[in-house]
Protein backbone atom coordinates (compact mmCIF):
# COMPACT_ATOMS: atom_id res chain seq x y z
CA UNK A 1 0.00 0.00 0.00
CA UNK A 2 1.00 3.90 -0.70
CA UNK A 3 4.34 2.55 -1.67
CA UNK A 4 4.69 5.48 -4.19
CA UNK A 5 2.41 7.97 -3.38
CA UNK A 6 3.01 11.12 -3.75
CA UNK A 7 6.41 11.16 -5.53
CA UNK A 8 7.15 13.42 -8.55
CA UNK A 9 7.31 11.13 -11.44
CA UNK A 10 5.47 12.73 -14.62
CA UNK A 11 5.55 8.79 -16.34
CA UNK A 12 4.81 5.42 -15.17
CA UNK A 13 4.61 1.99 -17.14
CA UNK A 14 3.98 -0.67 -14.64
CA UNK A 15 6.05 -3.80 -15.75
CA UNK A 16 4.34 -6.59 -17.50
CA UNK A 17 5.58 -8.83 -14.16
CA UNK A 18 3.57 -7.05 -11.63
CA UNK A 19 0.52 -9.10 -10.75
CA UNK A 20 -0.05 -7.46 -7.39
CA UNK A 21 -0.44 -4.61 -5.83
CA UNK A 22 -1.90 -3.01 -2.50
CA UNK A 23 -4.16 0.20 -2.27
CA UNK A 24 -2.79 3.84 -3.21
CA UNK A 25 0.39 2.94 -5.27
CA UNK A 26 1.14 6.41 -6.98
CA UNK A 27 -2.12 8.53 -5.33
CA UNK A 28 -1.13 11.77 -4.98
CA UNK A 29 1.82 11.88 -7.57
CA UNK A 30 0.40 15.42 -8.69
CA UNK A 31 3.13 15.56 -12.22
CA UNK A 32 2.16 11.91 -13.14
CA UNK A 33 0.76 12.82 -16.60
CA UNK A 34 1.37 8.95 -18.75
CA UNK A 35 0.65 5.18 -16.88
CA UNK A 36 0.46 1.79 -19.01
CA UNK A 37 -0.92 -0.69 -16.44
CA UNK A 38 0.77 -4.16 -17.25
CA UNK A 39 -1.25 -6.60 -19.00
CA UNK A 40 -0.95 -9.78 -16.21
CA UNK A 41 -2.24 -7.39 -13.31
CA UNK A 42 -5.73 -8.57 -12.61
CA UNK A 43 -7.21 -6.01 -9.75
CA UNK A 44 -5.68 -2.53 -10.02
CA UNK A 45 -6.51 -1.72 -5.40
CA UNK A 46 -8.27 1.16 -4.83
CA UNK A 47 -6.91 4.83 -4.85
CA UNK A 48 -4.34 3.52 -6.74
CA UNK A 49 -4.13 6.75 -9.32
CA UNK A 50 -6.61 8.88 -7.02
CA UNK A 51 -5.34 12.87 -6.83
CA UNK A 52 -3.21 12.07 -9.29
CA UNK A 53 -4.08 15.96 -10.93
CA UNK A 54 -2.06 16.30 -14.10
CA UNK A 55 -2.64 12.74 -15.27
CA UNK A 56 -4.42 12.99 -19.08
CA UNK A 57 -3.02 9.44 -20.85
CA UNK A 58 -4.27 6.08 -19.43
CA UNK A 59 -3.86 2.59 -20.45
CA UNK A 60 -5.45 -0.31 -18.64
CA UNK A 61 -3.74 -3.67 -19.26
CA UNK A 62 -5.21 -6.68 -20.93
CA UNK A 63 -5.24 -8.64 -18.07
CA UNK A 64 -7.02 -5.89 -15.40
CA UNK A 65 -10.66 -7.77 -14.09
CA UNK A 66 -11.24 -5.31 -11.16
CA UNK A 67 -10.43 -1.78 -10.82
CA UNK A 68 -11.59 -0.76 -7.24
CA UNK A 69 -12.63 2.19 -5.22
CA UNK A 70 -11.20 5.38 -5.67
CA UNK A 71 -8.56 4.07 -8.24
CA UNK A 72 -8.68 7.39 -10.60
CA UNK A 73 -10.83 9.53 -7.95
CA UNK A 74 -9.46 13.54 -9.03
CA UNK A 75 -7.45 12.78 -11.87
CA UNK A 76 -8.89 16.69 -12.05
CA UNK A 77 -7.15 16.78 -16.12
CA UNK A 78 -8.00 13.45 -17.41
CA UNK A 79 -10.07 14.06 -20.72
CA UNK A 80 -10.30 10.06 -21.89
CA UNK A 81 -10.59 6.84 -20.33
CA UNK A 82 -11.12 3.20 -22.62
CA UNK A 83 -12.27 0.55 -20.07
CA UNK A 84 -11.13 -2.00 -21.90
CA UNK A 85 -13.47 -5.60 -22.37
CA UNK A 86 -11.30 -7.55 -19.74
CA UNK A 87 -12.49 -5.33 -17.02
CA UNK A 88 -15.36 -7.00 -15.12
CA UNK A 89 -15.57 -4.56 -12.21
CA UNK A 90 -15.55 -0.30 -11.74
CA UNK A 91 -15.68 0.13 -7.97
CA UNK A 92 -16.85 3.33 -5.93
CA UNK A 93 -16.15 6.50 -6.59
CA UNK A 94 -13.51 5.01 -9.40
CA UNK A 95 -13.58 8.00 -11.46
CA UNK A 96 -15.38 10.72 -8.79
CA UNK A 97 -14.63 14.14 -9.39
CA UNK A 98 -12.98 13.88 -12.78
CA UNK A 99 -14.16 17.18 -13.66
CA UNK A 100 -12.21 17.53 -17.21
CA UNK A 101 -13.53 14.17 -18.33
CA UNK A 102 -15.52 14.13 -21.80
CA UNK A 103 -15.41 10.51 -23.32
CA UNK A 104 -15.86 6.95 -21.31
CA UNK A 105 -15.75 4.07 -22.91
CA UNK A 106 -17.12 1.04 -20.77
CA UNK A 107 -15.70 -2.04 -22.51
CA UNK A 108 -17.90 -5.48 -22.90
CA UNK A 109 -17.03 -7.22 -20.65
CA UNK A 110 -18.14 -4.50 -17.69
CA UNK A 111 -21.07 -6.36 -15.67
CA UNK A 112 -21.15 -4.16 -12.80
CA UNK A 113 -20.22 -0.12 -11.70
CA UNK A 114 -20.35 0.85 -7.99
CA UNK A 115 -21.61 3.77 -6.52
CA UNK A 116 -20.62 7.40 -7.61
CA UNK A 117 -18.36 5.82 -10.33
CA UNK A 118 -18.06 9.16 -12.51
CA UNK A 119 -20.07 11.28 -10.23
CA UNK A 120 -19.05 14.84 -9.87
CA UNK A 121 -18.27 14.76 -14.16
CA UNK A 122 -19.88 17.25 -15.38
CA UNK A 123 -18.26 17.70 -19.02
CA UNK A 124 -18.87 13.75 -19.49
CA UNK A 125 -20.99 13.83 -22.54
CA UNK A 126 -19.40 11.03 -24.83
CA UNK A 127 -20.64 7.77 -22.85
CA UNK A 128 -20.28 3.77 -24.18
CA UNK A 129 -21.96 0.64 -22.01
CA UNK A 130 -20.96 -2.36 -22.88
CA UNK A 131 -22.98 -5.19 -23.85
CA UNK A 132 -22.76 -6.89 -20.54
CA UNK A 133 -23.52 -4.82 -18.09
CA UNK A 134 -26.08 -5.88 -15.52
CA UNK A 135 -25.66 -3.37 -12.38
CA UNK A 136 -25.36 0.08 -11.62
CA UNK A 137 -25.27 1.40 -8.37
CA UNK A 138 -26.07 4.68 -6.53
CA UNK A 139 -25.48 8.16 -8.29
CA UNK A 140 -22.79 6.33 -11.04
CA UNK A 141 -23.58 8.97 -13.76
CA UNK A 142 -25.28 11.56 -11.63
CA UNK A 143 -25.32 15.25 -13.72
CA UNK A 144 -22.79 13.83 -16.64
CA UNK A 145 -23.65 16.12 -19.91
CA UNK A 146 -24.58 13.26 -22.59
CA UNK A 147 -28.11 14.26 -24.58
CA UNK A 148 -28.98 10.54 -25.11
CA UNK A 149 -29.00 7.11 -23.23
CA UNK A 150 -30.06 3.79 -24.12
CA UNK A 151 -29.57 1.69 -21.16
CA UNK A 152 -28.20 -2.18 -22.84
CA UNK A 153 -30.71 -4.90 -22.32
CA UNK A 154 -28.27 -6.52 -20.12
CA UNK A 155 -29.10 -4.13 -17.18
CA UNK A 156 -30.96 -5.90 -14.92
CA UNK A 157 -30.28 -4.07 -11.77
CA UNK A 158 -29.63 0.10 -10.72
CA UNK A 159 -29.41 2.37 -7.55
CA UNK A 160 -31.07 5.47 -7.08
CA UNK A 161 -29.78 8.48 -8.89
CA UNK A 162 -28.60 6.21 -11.80
CA UNK A 163 -28.47 9.35 -14.36
CA UNK A 164 -30.25 12.30 -12.17
CA UNK A 165 -29.47 15.50 -12.49
CA UNK A 166 -27.97 15.02 -16.16
CA UNK A 167 -29.52 18.67 -17.33
CA UNK A 168 -27.97 17.93 -20.90
CA UNK A 169 -29.92 14.69 -20.98
CA UNK A 170 -32.92 14.89 -24.39
CA UNK A 171 -33.55 10.95 -24.52
CA UNK A 172 -33.92 8.19 -22.84
CA UNK A 173 -34.64 4.00 -23.39
CA UNK A 174 -34.97 2.07 -21.05
CA UNK A 175 -33.97 -1.94 -21.71
CA UNK A 176 -36.33 -4.58 -21.37
CA UNK A 177 -34.89 -6.64 -18.79
CA UNK A 178 -34.22 -4.05 -15.77
CA UNK A 179 -37.19 -4.74 -13.41
CA UNK A 180 -37.28 -1.50 -10.76
CA UNK A 181 -36.06 1.47 -11.72
CA UNK A 182 -34.53 3.31 -8.87
CA UNK A 183 -35.49 6.04 -6.93
CA UNK A 184 -34.49 9.60 -8.79
CA UNK A 185 -33.08 7.94 -11.41
CA UNK A 186 -33.90 10.67 -13.71
CA UNK A 187 -34.83 13.13 -11.14
CA UNK A 188 -33.59 17.07 -12.45
CA UNK A 189 -32.95 15.71 -15.80
CA UNK A 190 -34.07 19.57 -16.74
CA UNK A 191 -34.50 18.87 -20.61
CA UNK A 192 -35.60 15.50 -21.01
CA UNK A 193 -38.76 15.32 -23.88
CA UNK A 194 -38.48 11.71 -24.78
CA UNK A 195 -38.75 9.00 -22.23
CA UNK A 196 -39.35 4.91 -22.86
CA UNK A 197 -39.74 2.34 -20.48
CA UNK A 198 -38.92 -1.21 -21.15
CA UNK A 199 -41.27 -3.85 -21.28
CA UNK A 200 -39.28 -5.96 -18.10
CA UNK A 201 -39.86 -2.34 -15.45
CA UNK A 202 -42.61 -3.37 -12.88
CA UNK A 203 -41.82 -0.77 -10.71
CA UNK A 204 -40.81 2.83 -10.81
CA UNK A 205 -39.05 4.09 -7.52
CA UNK A 206 -40.13 7.24 -5.63
CA UNK A 207 -38.65 10.57 -7.82
CA UNK A 208 -37.89 9.11 -10.42
CA UNK A 209 -38.70 11.43 -13.12
CA UNK A 210 -38.87 14.49 -10.17
CA UNK A 211 -38.43 17.96 -12.41
CA UNK A 212 -37.80 16.73 -15.68
CA UNK A 213 -39.15 20.25 -16.52
CA UNK A 214 -39.12 19.76 -20.19
CA UNK A 215 -41.40 16.52 -19.92
CA UNK A 216 -44.68 16.72 -22.03
CA UNK A 217 -45.68 13.10 -22.41
CA UNK A 218 -44.91 9.83 -20.26
CA UNK A 219 -46.53 6.17 -20.84
CA UNK A 220 -46.17 4.09 -18.61
CA UNK A 221 -46.82 0.58 -20.19
CA UNK A 222 -48.80 -2.44 -18.98
CA UNK A 223 -46.07 -4.29 -17.46
CA UNK A 224 -45.41 -1.87 -14.57
CA UNK A 225 -47.18 -2.16 -11.09
CA UNK A 226 -45.73 0.21 -8.84
CA UNK A 227 -45.61 4.20 -9.30
CA UNK A 228 -43.60 5.72 -6.35
CA UNK A 229 -43.60 8.74 -4.64
CA UNK A 230 -43.01 12.20 -6.43
CA UNK A 231 -42.32 9.93 -9.89
CA UNK A 232 -43.35 12.68 -11.55
CA UNK A 233 -43.34 15.55 -9.33
CA UNK A 234 -42.59 18.88 -10.46
CA UNK A 235 -43.10 18.21 -14.64
CA UNK A 236 -44.39 21.30 -15.29
CA UNK A 237 -44.69 21.16 -18.97
CA UNK A 238 -46.05 17.55 -18.59
CA UNK A 239 -49.62 17.53 -20.83
CA UNK A 240 -50.02 13.74 -21.24
CA UNK A 241 -49.95 10.73 -18.93
CA UNK A 242 -50.99 7.10 -19.95
CA UNK A 243 -50.95 4.53 -17.27
CA UNK A 244 -50.85 1.51 -17.91
CA UNK A 245 -53.61 -1.21 -17.30
CA UNK A 246 -51.11 -3.47 -15.20
CA UNK A 247 -50.59 -0.47 -12.49
CA UNK A 248 -51.90 -1.43 -9.35
CA UNK A 249 -50.47 1.47 -7.25
CA UNK A 250 -49.57 5.02 -7.63
CA UNK A 251 -47.95 6.58 -4.81
CA UNK A 252 -48.11 10.12 -2.70
CA UNK A 253 -47.75 13.21 -5.26
CA UNK A 254 -46.73 10.75 -7.72
CA UNK A 255 -48.01 14.00 -10.68
CA UNK A 256 -48.37 16.45 -8.22
CA UNK A 257 -47.69 20.35 -9.31
CA UNK A 258 -47.99 19.06 -13.12
CA UNK A 259 -50.28 22.14 -13.39
CA UNK A 260 -50.86 21.23 -17.95
CA UNK A 261 -51.76 17.77 -17.74
CA UNK A 262 -54.80 17.57 -19.01
CA UNK A 263 -54.79 14.34 -20.81
CA UNK A 264 -55.18 11.49 -18.60
CA UNK A 265 -55.41 7.68 -18.90
CA UNK A 266 -56.14 5.61 -15.98
CA UNK A 267 -55.52 1.39 -16.92
CA UNK A 268 -58.11 -0.77 -16.02
CA UNK A 269 -56.30 -3.02 -13.11
CA UNK A 270 -55.38 0.36 -10.41
CA UNK A 271 -56.38 -0.63 -6.91
CA UNK A 272 -54.55 2.09 -4.74
CA UNK A 273 -53.88 5.90 -4.83
CA UNK A 274 -51.77 7.96 -2.69
CA UNK A 275 -52.25 11.33 -1.27
CA UNK A 276 -52.27 14.40 -3.69
CA UNK A 277 -51.41 12.24 -6.60
CA UNK A 278 -53.01 13.84 -9.21
CA UNK A 279 -53.92 17.45 -6.93
CA UNK A 280 -53.92 20.68 -9.60
CA UNK A 281 -53.30 18.90 -12.71
CA UNK A 282 -55.69 20.07 -16.03
CA UNK A 283 -58.35 17.59 -17.01
CA UNK A 284 -61.96 18.40 -17.48
CA UNK A 285 -63.32 14.72 -16.87
CA UNK A 286 -62.44 11.87 -14.33
CA UNK A 287 -63.87 7.87 -14.31
CA UNK A 288 -62.62 6.65 -11.42
CA UNK A 289 -61.71 2.90 -12.50
CA UNK A 290 -63.70 -0.03 -10.85
CA UNK A 291 -60.81 -1.75 -9.91
CA UNK A 292 -59.82 1.48 -7.40
CA UNK A 293 -60.42 0.43 -3.92
CA UNK A 294 -58.41 2.64 -1.88
CA UNK A 295 -57.32 6.36 -2.20
CA UNK A 296 -55.47 9.13 0.17
CA UNK A 297 -55.95 12.49 0.49
CA UNK A 298 -56.61 15.28 -1.98
CA UNK A 299 -56.04 12.93 -4.83
CA UNK A 300 -57.58 15.71 -7.45
CA UNK A 301 -57.90 18.38 -5.44
CA UNK A 302 -57.32 21.96 -6.86
CA UNK A 303 -57.72 20.29 -10.13
CA UNK A 304 -59.84 23.88 -11.54
CA UNK A 305 -60.53 22.65 -14.64
CA UNK A 306 -62.17 19.62 -13.54
CA UNK A 307 -66.31 19.90 -14.55
CA UNK A 308 -67.39 16.30 -14.39
CA UNK A 309 -66.42 13.08 -11.99
CA UNK A 310 -67.84 9.71 -11.61
CA UNK A 311 -66.45 7.84 -9.27
CA UNK A 312 -66.11 3.61 -9.16
CA UNK A 313 -68.45 1.53 -7.28
CA UNK A 314 -65.45 -0.41 -5.68
CA UNK A 315 -64.32 2.36 -3.53
CA UNK A 316 -65.62 2.43 0.11
CA UNK A 317 -63.78 5.43 1.32
CA UNK A 318 -63.61 8.70 -0.12
CA UNK A 319 -60.57 10.66 1.46
CA UNK A 320 -60.35 13.66 3.04
CA UNK A 321 -59.83 16.79 0.55
CA UNK A 322 -60.75 14.63 -2.45
CA UNK A 323 -61.68 17.11 -4.97
CA UNK A 324 -61.70 20.32 -2.62
CA UNK A 325 -61.14 23.47 -4.86
CA UNK A 326 -62.09 21.71 -7.76
CA UNK A 327 -63.88 25.38 -8.93
CA UNK A 328 -64.93 23.97 -12.18
CA UNK A 329 -66.80 21.21 -10.84
CA UNK A 330 -70.55 20.58 -11.87
CA UNK A 331 -71.31 17.39 -12.04
CA UNK A 332 -70.68 14.75 -10.09
CA UNK A 333 -71.37 10.53 -9.85
CA UNK A 334 -70.80 8.98 -6.09
CA UNK A 335 -70.25 5.48 -6.46
CA UNK A 336 -72.86 2.46 -4.64
CA UNK A 337 -69.69 1.32 -2.83
CA UNK A 338 -69.01 4.41 -1.17
CA UNK A 339 -69.26 4.42 2.38
CA UNK A 340 -67.55 7.32 3.80
CA UNK A 341 -66.86 10.73 2.14
CA UNK A 342 -64.54 11.77 4.50
CA UNK A 343 -63.74 15.65 5.38
CA UNK A 344 -63.19 18.69 3.24
CA UNK A 345 -63.67 15.85 0.16
CA UNK A 346 -65.77 18.44 -1.95
CA UNK A 347 -64.89 21.94 0.07
CA UNK A 348 -65.05 24.91 -1.90
CA UNK A 349 -66.46 23.17 -5.76
CA UNK A 350 -67.82 26.50 -6.17
CA UNK A 351 -69.81 25.84 -9.01
CA UNK A 352 -71.45 22.69 -7.78
CA UNK A 353 -75.19 23.31 -8.10
CA UNK A 354 -76.87 19.65 -6.81
CA UNK A 355 -75.01 16.71 -5.17
CA UNK A 356 -76.95 13.25 -4.99
CA UNK A 357 -75.67 11.24 -1.69
CA UNK A 358 -76.19 7.56 -2.10
CA UNK A 359 -78.04 4.74 0.03
CA UNK A 360 -74.91 3.15 0.51
CA UNK A 361 -73.02 6.65 2.55
CA UNK A 362 -73.18 6.19 6.07
CA UNK A 363 -71.11 9.21 6.65
CA UNK A 364 -70.21 12.76 5.64
CA UNK A 365 -67.55 14.56 7.08
CA UNK A 366 -66.30 17.73 8.70
CA UNK A 367 -66.89 20.81 5.85
CA UNK A 368 -67.33 17.88 2.83
CA UNK A 369 -68.90 20.25 1.33
CA UNK A 370 -68.34 23.60 2.67
CA UNK A 371 -68.31 26.83 0.48
CA UNK A 372 -70.12 25.46 -2.20
CA UNK A 373 -71.52 28.35 -2.81
CA UNK A 374 -74.18 27.91 -5.81
CA UNK A 375 -75.30 24.37 -4.11
CA UNK A 376 -78.84 24.69 -4.22
CA UNK A 377 -80.19 20.74 -3.84
CA UNK A 378 -78.93 18.23 -1.89
CA UNK A 379 -79.90 14.48 -1.93
CA UNK A 380 -79.29 12.47 1.44
CA UNK A 381 -79.43 8.60 0.79
CA UNK A 382 -81.32 6.24 2.86
CA UNK A 383 -78.21 4.88 4.59
CA UNK A 384 -76.68 8.12 6.28
CA UNK A 385 -75.74 7.70 10.11
CA UNK A 386 -73.80 10.94 10.60
CA UNK A 387 -72.86 14.22 9.34
CA UNK A 388 -69.57 16.08 10.36
CA UNK A 389 -70.00 19.81 11.62
CA UNK A 390 -69.83 22.33 8.94
CA UNK A 391 -70.85 19.87 6.57
CA UNK A 392 -72.53 21.95 4.06
CA UNK A 393 -72.06 25.27 5.56
CA UNK A 394 -71.78 28.48 3.71
CA UNK A 395 -73.25 27.18 1.04
CA UNK A 396 -75.89 30.10 0.66
CA UNK A 397 -77.81 29.21 -2.27
CA UNK A 398 -78.70 26.08 -0.70
CA UNK A 399 -82.85 25.95 -1.18
CA UNK A 400 -84.26 22.32 -0.43
CA UNK A 401 -82.27 18.89 0.70
CA UNK A 402 -84.18 15.58 0.94
CA UNK A 403 -83.42 13.69 3.85
CA UNK A 404 -84.57 10.14 3.56
CA UNK A 405 -83.18 7.64 6.35
CA UNK A 406 -85.98 6.61 8.41
CA UNK A 407 -83.62 7.15 11.48
CA UNK A 408 -82.34 10.76 11.60
CA UNK A 409 -78.95 10.56 11.51
CA UNK A 410 -76.16 11.99 14.02
CA UNK A 411 -75.49 15.77 13.29
CA UNK A 412 -72.43 17.90 14.09
CA UNK A 413 -72.36 21.40 14.94
CA UNK A 414 -73.46 24.48 12.07
CA UNK A 415 -73.77 21.42 10.02
CA UNK A 416 -76.14 23.44 6.85
CA UNK A 417 -76.29 26.56 5.73
CA UNK A 418 -79.55 28.43 6.44
CA UNK A 419 -79.43 31.87 5.20
CA UNK A 420 -81.73 30.91 2.07
CA UNK A 421 -84.15 29.69 4.53
CA UNK A 422 -83.87 26.73 2.67
CA UNK A 423 -86.64 23.48 3.35
CA UNK A 424 -85.67 20.38 4.86
CA UNK A 425 -87.64 17.31 3.79
CA UNK A 426 -87.33 14.07 5.52
CA UNK A 427 -89.90 11.01 6.05
CA UNK A 428 -93.30 11.80 6.49
CA UNK A 429 -93.77 9.12 9.53
CA UNK A 430 -90.08 10.22 10.74
CA UNK A 431 -90.80 14.02 11.17
CA UNK A 432 -91.54 14.07 14.94
CA UNK A 433 -87.80 12.24 15.29
CA UNK A 434 -86.19 14.33 13.15
CA UNK A 435 -87.54 17.55 14.96
CA UNK A 436 -86.62 16.02 18.11
CA UNK A 437 -83.01 15.13 17.58
CA UNK A 438 -82.37 18.09 15.09
CA UNK A 439 -84.12 20.85 17.24
CA UNK A 440 -82.01 23.73 15.76
CA UNK A 441 -83.57 22.99 12.35
CA UNK A 442 -87.05 22.10 13.94
CA UNK A 443 -88.46 25.24 11.44
CA UNK A 444 -86.97 23.96 8.17
CA UNK A 445 -88.06 20.18 8.38
CA UNK A 446 -91.03 19.35 6.20
CA UNK A 447 -92.35 15.68 6.24
CA UNK A 448 -92.13 13.92 2.20
CA UNK A 449 -93.31 11.09 1.25
CA UNK A 450 -90.07 9.48 -0.60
Amino acid sequence: NSVFSGISITELVLPESVTSVGSSIFSSCKSLEKVVIGNRLETLGSSSFAGCTNLVDVTIGTGVVNIYDYAFQECTKLTEIVIPDNVNYIGFRSFYGCTLLKKAVIGNGVLSIGNEAFYRCPLLSDLTLGSSLKSLGNSVFSGISITELVLPESVTSVGSSIFSSCKSLEKVVIGNRLETLGSSSFAGCTNLVDVTIGTGVVNIYDYAFQECTKLTEIVIPDNVNYIGYRSFYGCTLLKKAVIGDGVLSIGNESFYRCPQLSDLTLGSSLKSLGNSVFSGISITELVLPESVTSVGSSIFSSCKSLEKVVIGNRLETLGSSSFAGCTNLVDVTIGTGVVNIYDYAFQECTKLTEIVIPDNVNYIGFRSFYGCTLLSKVTIGTGILSIGNDAIRNCTNLAEMYIKAQTPPAIGNNVFSVSNNPSFFVPTASLEAYISKWSSYASYLKGYDF
